[in-house]
């Protein structure tokens, strides 16, 4: 049985992995806003950007247990037959809904393309086409995670995010598409890595047609059926307010707040989602072995380490909005800059209450995630459409943060009485006067970073230089010098011994 410092150790292997194929991915995503805005116009944007968040809300609601199921049950069927009817039950379920999904998606739009515009007829049948493709892949890649195979999940999320870009822009550009384009890149790559990650797991090995267990599906629907419901809250809270937009103001509005939006997340993605990739299946392993006490040793210290990455990443956000905003995009995208502190926000508090609903994740009570995320959506729905009308786009973003605030907030209150959380307020403090330490530096280097995307590049690298030597100075990276300076003196002994 690993200890919790093992566990550590491991979450830190993988997780360099999970960060390298994020810190791409975030790249890419920052990019893709400046390849995107030279492209398309604000409105073109804001159609996709609604058929995406569409595309992204079945993904949830349709194919979400199974993405859920994937990860959660792997590891408790690993011997041959257990595996058969493990995979085999998945991918059979898998293949059914996509298959129904895809044409019920084909049926309808062939009912209703005389009264859609042929624009947006194109973007749906690419929408249609991508969630088929793209919730297989996201199966295969949670299978990846849950075996701990995060060298080739980084790999291939690294090819897939450089990739994609590429493609988009030869056929935009050298074939005629529009925004359909992104659609259609995602899918051929989604083909492509369906294929790699089947071959990796060996998935022909383990697949049985007479293996399919109805027991088994009837778990994985019992687990992840509540999570249908989180699914269409965890929608409403990250992406209603682009519908809401779209009906009481225009396109174009949609697609400036979804420009800026997407540069946040991108931003987030490089500091936030790796560690959560590599964290999980060590909650799951660390729940199992050391049960709820060890669980709350182990959370405590990666809450921590949550806080030291995000917090910084929202204040640089804050102080960088305009300057990135302006050398990312064209004109017609610049006046979203001032959504991006309220998005960073938002996401900061989404994030923090990934970690906290894990609590009911591991005691597979889902529901009571579910009845918090109502009342969160709820209050967002009613912000939105109280405020949206008159304020835009920047009531939108500020009522989204509101609503993710009141739903942590809910969260740790009840998960209080059944886990104890573990977080040093004497480290938040020093963890902000380093981020507003950093703050002061870059706002000194505005006017230099505001010059080309190498200058912002650059400007954001040495704002993270400043905030680690921030960080040693107020002293909060005290222990972890301590544990590096160890393991180099024990490197330098059995170096002289040798």
């Amino acid at each position: 049985m690993a200890s919790i410092n093992q566990m550590l150790k491991n979450v830190a292997k993988d997780t360099v992995y999970y960060t390298a194929a994020k810190v791409v991915a975030g790249l890419m995503g920052i990019l893709s806003v400046k390849l995107f805005t030279s492209l398309f116009a604000p409105d073109v944007f804001g159609d996709y950007s609604i058929v995406s968040t569409t595309v992204n809300m079945l993904l949830m609601i349709v194919f979400g247990w199974l993405f859920h199921s994937a990860i959660r049950f792997s590891q408790e069927y690993q011997a041959v037959e257990e595996k058969k009817k493990f995979y085999s039950t998945l991918f059979l379920c898998s293949a059914a809904v996509s298959v129904l999904t895809v044409f019920i998606g084909g049926f309808l739009l062939f009912f209703l393309q005389n009264s859609i515009d042929k624009g947006l007829t194109i973007l749906i049948l690419g929408g249609i086409l991508f969630l088929g493709t793209q919730s297989n892949a996201l199966i295969l890649f949670n299978l990846l995670r849950a075996e701990r195979m995060s060298r080739l999940y980084s790999l291939l999320t690294i090819g897939y995010s450089v990739l994609k870009l590429a493609v988009i822009y030869v056929m935009a550009r050298a074939l005629g598409f529009g925004a359909d384009s992104i659609f259609w890149s995602g899918a051929l790559l989604d083909v492509a890595v369906i294929t790699a990650m089947a071959y990796k797991l060996q998935i022909w090995k383990y697949f049985d047609k007479d293996s399919f267990a109805p027991q088994l599906l009837r778990r994985f629907f019992s687990y992840g059926s509540p999570l249908i419901g989180v699914s269409i809250t965890t929608w409403i809270l990250s992406a209603s307010d682009k519908y809401v937009i779209k009906i009481y103001r225009t396109s174009a509005e949609v697609g400036i707040y979804s420009i800026s939006y997407s540069l946040v997340a991108a931003g987030f993605t490089l500091v936030n989602t790796s560690l959560m990739l590599g964290l999980y299946p060590i909650i799951l392993k660390t729940w199992k072995e050391h049960g709820k006490k060890g669980t709350e040793e182990l959370m405590g210290k990666i809450l921590r380490y949550y806080l030291i990455m995000t917090i910084p990443a929202f204040v640089g956000l804050s102080v960088l909005a305009l300057p990135a905003l302006t050398v990312l995009s064209s004109p017609d995208y610049i006046s979203g800059y001032t959504v991006i502190p309220w998005v960073a926000l938002g996401l900061l508090f989404q994030g923090l209450t990934e970690y906290v609903t894990k609590v009911w994740e591991l005691q597979e009570n889902t529901k009571t995630i579910f009845y918090l995320m109502i009342v969160a959506a709820i209050v967002n729905i009613l912000l939105n459409i109280v405020m949206v009308p008159y304020y835009g786009f920047y009531a939108a973003a500020i009522t989204t943060a509101a609503s993710y605030l009141i739903y942590l907030i809910l969260a740790l209150g009840l998960s209080h009485k059944i886990f104890a959380w573990k977080i040093s307020l004497k480290s938040m403090g020093r963890i902000a006067i380093a981020s507003f330490m950093m703050a002061g530096v870059l706002q000194v280097f505005l006017q230099w970073i505001h010059r080309s995307t190498l200058h912002l590049i650059l400007g954001i690298l040495f704002g993270v230089v400043v905030y680690f030597i921030a960080l040693i100075l107020v002293g909060e990276l005290k222990d972890e010098i301590v544990q590096i300076q160890g393991v180099l003196k024990r490197r330098r002994n059995e170096y002289e011994d040798y």
